[in-house]
């Protein structure tokens, strides 16, 4: 079920942990909370209201009613052609990323043309793991992109591109990270 508890939680600038301590007695993980946040996890009417007291909030205000645009999805391309889809199933084109941030290529490097859009969905310190295509915010403020590398608590290795040589880059508790999640390319500028 989709629900406004990252965002919400991020509003007040709250950790999975901090929500999670707000919870109260028999206060769950912040694995727990995250996987209610992405829906992982099923969102009882029980987990609805405790976690709606902890950001004193209303439960309805904690479930998203709401759809953002959306478009048909018109026919599928499978081994024997073109099918056009009787019942054309809606694709919500807002449920690309959570909290989301993008780069965009002005030349063509490696993969990625001229025009194309990296979009980035960025995450808690607690997920980040090893990510192939990764966006990461230095506390200097640098952007960097590249492949990372866990090497500790708050602590990263980044082999940094699409620059004319790959860098390594050692990256001690960034502002954000973030992992790609989609790709856009416009088709009519070629």
């Amino acid at each position: 079920m989709k629900n406004r508890i990252r965002a919400l939680r991020k509003a007040r600038g709250w950790t999975l942990a901090d929500l999670a301590a707000h919870i109260g007695p028999e206060q769950p993980t912040p694995q727990t909370i995250a996987r209610l946040e992405t829906g992982t996890r099923t969102l009882s009417i029980t987990w609805l209201e405790r976690i709606a007291r902890a950001l004193e909030v209303s439960p309805q205000e904690l479930l998203t009613l709401s759809k953002g645009p959306s478009s048909p999805i018109v026919a599928t391309l499978g081994k024997t052609g073109l099918t056009a889809v009787k019942v054309p199933p809606e694709i919500d084109l807002t449920v690309i990323a959570e909290d989301p941030v993008a780069i965009e290529f002005e030349t063509t490097k490696g993969r990625y043309s001229a025009g194309d859009i990296l979009v980035f969905d960025r995450l808690e310190h607690s997920e980040v793991q090893f990510l192939d295509e990764a966006l990461v915010k230095t506390q200097s403020g640098e952007i960097l992109f590249g492949s990372l590398f866990p090497t500790g608590p708050d602590r990263h290795a980044m082999l940094a591109s699409p620059a004319p040589h790959a860098s390594l880059h050692s990256i001690t508790k960034p502002q954000w990270i973030a992992r790609a999640v989609c790709l856009t390319r416009r088709l009519d500028m070629f």
